[in-house]
């Protein structure tokens, strides 16, 4: 038997929308364990013995608030801590505006907001198509 022990969380932030796919090391973690950061719960979609891979969720605001990188066995006798992770409002992608707002298929559009360019973040859907 190997204790948990948990020890790096990257990236260490993300979008306050969710989305961001994070890695958690340490050892001891199995694929039935839960894992919270900064109080919001991160979907695990991976696990070995010596990483953890979630999905992480809506931070619940547009607000930069950090905490703990939290990680419960799945039995719940084993919980460890370690780390911050960073809701940012910084590489969260925010629409302020779309020139024009009205044309047929193939006519292009131009967005302006914040957070846009972030790799891995942002992706469009107008009607129902994503471009």
């Amino acid at each position: 038997y190997c204790p948990m022990s948990v020890t790096a969380v990257n990236p260490s932030q993300g979008s306050c929308a969710g989305g961001q796919t994070v890695t958690i090391s340490g050892y001891g973690f199995t694929s039935s364990d839960t894992v919270v950061l900064a109080g919001k719960k991160c979907s695990v979609v991976s696990a070995s013995p010596t990483s953890i891979v979630c999905v992480t969720g809506t931070s619940g605001a547009l607000a930069t608030t950090s905490g703990v990188v939290h990680v419960t066995s799945g039995n719940g006798a084993v919980s460890k801590e370690c780390c911050t992770y960073t809701y940012s409002t910084a590489v969260t992608p925010l629409f302020n505006s779309m020139t024009p707002t009205t044309g047929s298929e193939g006519t292009r559009a131009t967005i302006l907001g914040s957070g846009l360019g972030n790799a891995g973040i942002a992706s469009v859907v107008i009607n129902g198509v994503q471009t």
